[in-house]
């Protein structure tokens, strides 16, 4: 009978641990589908309490000053954020609790909290925690505490280590996140002008060439407007190189203000505009070009009362694509060319 009642409860153990580990393999297929860390963390945090059945759920976040501080409860009521914190330091100390300890070695645990019924308030009523930390290879993000005190059930070695699993998988997944963001941004930078936010010359003649093969493609018109601001070096001698940046800056924000949702407007480098116009008549890309001019001149008679005597105009040079000569270099050579005369014809214009 011994035997029989041995075998029947590790066969139960053996059933509710494949179970444990069939819903974690579901979370995990949920979570990999994700990229926003506060998402993943509130999915995670809600699959411990609804799929792994655990009656409280807390999250401590760890605030990046060696510091964790409890930021949510899940329960029967609901996601929230508590009223009065908790906040535990993670500087080893022979006090430091088994949640301090498991952000500091890593590890998982599952302790009893009698004879401390004044420490951790907010897990009022619990007789003992679980917890497991999630941590990438490089950042501790926090420790995930359950417990089972509205039910009354125990918790188990095992469910902790499934809570562990689940939360190294999570971590894995967050980790992943957090470099796909880092390698957005370094795509984003290697395409933007650092100063003024716009494309750069780069993205600029990626942007050319690929309006250039829908051309052909589609049959559509395009045309280039190629901007210069008049006489700023000695803007920038007079006033400063802090002035110019904030002059650039103003300008940027001005032809960007004009431009159309597919248009790309890019600083080539100093004080070079260059704006793609798909779809764009000679005679539209020129009224562009007007209009820019004149949002640049009214720049400047703003500026007059902090930069006396420092006038902005702004010369264009306008090109349109000629699909039986042209490709990119020489569509930008046109423009440029066509800007060289505006400026060496008095400036303020467009050619």
């Amino acid at each position: 009978a011994d035997l029989g009642d041995l075998s029947e409860r590790i066969s139960r153990e053996l059933e509710e641990r494949a179970l444990e580990i069939s819903l974690v393999g579901e979370v995990i297929e949920k979570i990999r589908r994700m990229t926003d860390v506060d998402e993943i963390v509130r999915t995670f945090l809600g699959s411990c309490r609804n799929r792994l059945s655990f009656d409280r759920v807390f999250w401590f976040e760890a605030d990046g000053e060696r510091r964790l501080r409890l930021a949510y409860v899940l329960d029967k009521a609901g996601l929230r954020q508590p009223r009065q914190e908790g906040t535990l330091s993670l500087d080893e100390s022979p006090d430091a609790g088994p949640i301090e300890t498991a952000a500091i070695t890593g590890k998982p645990f599952l302790a009893s909290v009698d004879g401390e019924p004044g420490r951790d308030e907010w897990a009022k009523g619990a007789r003992e925690l679980g917890g497991a930390p999630l941590a990438t290879s490089d950042q501790l993000l926090g420790v995930v505490v359950v417990d089972n005190s509205l039910t009354g059930s125990p918790l188990t070695e095992m469910s902790v280590q499934t809570l562990h699993l689940l939360a190294i998988e999570v971590a894995l997944v967050i980790e992943k996140s957090h470099l796909l963001a880092r390698w957005r941004q370094t795509e984003r930078l290697a395409r933007t002008d650092e100063l003024t936010g716009l494309a750069n010359r780069r993205q600029a003649l990626a942007a050319i060439e690929a309006e250039i093969a829908k051309s052909r493609e589609r049959g559509h018109s395009l045309a280039l407007v190629l901007a210069d601001l008049d006489n700023f070096k000695e803007y920038n001698d007079r006033f400063g190189h802090e002035a110019g940046d904030r002059i650039l800056v103003g300008v940027a924000e001005r032809i960007g203000k004009r431009s159309r949702g597919d248009d790309t407007v890019a600083r080539l480098g100093g004080d070079e505009y260059v704006v793609v116009l798909p779809r764009a008549s000679i005679e539209e890309a020129r009224r562009f070009a007007r209009r820019i001019l004149q949002d640049v001149e009214a720049y400047g008679q703003e500026l007059q009362t902090e930069f006396p005597g420092g006038a902005l105009s702004l010369s264009a040079g306008v090109a349109l694509f000629d699909p039986e000569a042209d490709d990119g270099r020489t569509l930008l050579k046109r423009a440029d060319e066509a800007l060289y005369r505006a400026k060496t014809q008095g400036k303020g214009r467009i050619e």
